[in-house]
């Protein structure tokens, strides 16, 4: 048998909840903060046990206390949630270090994707049930390839707190990426590639097609061929890839571009930057002259 009495504190959305065997020297006192656990749904408690019920009135609310502290974001030493660290990961990491267009797709899919599902789990408690969670949510409106690229920046950003000793370990490591949806690729044969070139009118446009048939050249390096890019390896022309057109809407400065990141302005939004990779493309006999 078992006695329920509850009192709730003024002022405080606490609610304190005992319950006391009927003979025994020993209480139990279960303290329950209305605090939303971001998987179950449910509410945290925090439990003591005292000889007496004041004793476990104490002690329950000095465990709920320390609760409180470990979320007080005003102090220094507090773990930080996934959407605060996220956040400040990819201004102080990744802003500083990858193009633009990187950033700008890291910041959308923390902001919208990761921040919504997970954004208020403390950083050493995301478990792989988390990133479960994000590509439930991330696949309700979006594709697998979203859902993945999501995972990849939540992996990231934990790989960088482990290196900067905030967390332990990240148990993400090693994680089974969401699945993709099959699409078939359609790949011109060269009997249509040689058709596509002979119709176009446009000698630029049809220059353009050549060269990404001929040498595999990514649309943005061919668009950004300039002379000097033209050398002769082993008496064959050949292009070295060392530039690449790209648009980049939220830049208007040269002092917006990361130190790290060597670009060229051509006007606007539109930019020469250096490829992941530097090559050779070369051009077969049919493409000289």
């Amino acid at each position: 048998m078992y006695v329920m009495s509850e009192r709730i504190q003024r002022k405080s959305p606490i609610r304190w909840n005992t319950r006391v065997p009927a003979r025994s020297d020993n209480c139990r006192t279960a303290v329950g903060m209305p605090s939303e656990d971001p998987i179950s749904g449910g509410r945290r408690r925090v439990s003591a046990v005292g000889r007496t019920r004041t004793e476990a009135m104490d002690s329950a609310k000095e465990k709920l206390l320390e609760a409180v502290k470990e979320d007080d974001p005003t102090k220094p030493d507090r773990m930080p949630t996934v959407a605060e660290w996220c956040t400040q990961w990819v201004e102080d990491v990744i802003r500083p270090r990858r193009s633009p267009n990187t950033y700008r797709a890291y910041e959308t899919h923390i902001r919208c994707g990761i921040t919504p599902a997970i954004g208020n789990v403390r950083l050493d408690r995301v478990r792989p049930s988390h990133a479960r969670l994000l590509e439930r949510k991330e696949t309700e409106h979006n594709s697998g390839a979203t859902a993945r690229l999501a995972q990849t920046v939540l992996t990231r950003a934990l790989d960088d707190a482990v290196r900067e000793g905030i967390i332990d370990r990240n148990l993400l490591d090693g994680l089974e990426p969401p699945a993709l949806e099959p699409r078939e690729t359609l790949v011109l044969t060269p009997d249509q590639a040689r058709r596509l070139i002979g119709v176009e009118p446009d000698p630029k446009w049809r220059l353009l097609w050549r060269l990404l048939f001929a040498t595999g050249m990514r649309i943005g390096e061919a668009l950004g061929l300039i002379p000097e890019e033209i050398v002769d390896v082993d008496r064959r022309t050949c292009i070295r890839v060392e530039w690449q057109l790209k648009r980049f809407p939220h830049v208007t400065d040269a002092k917006d571009m990361p130190r790290a990141y060597e670009t060229r302005h051509v006007g606007g939004t539109v930019w020469l930057a250096r490829p992941m990779r530097r090559d050779y493309a070369c051009c077969s006999p049919g493409m000289r002259g």
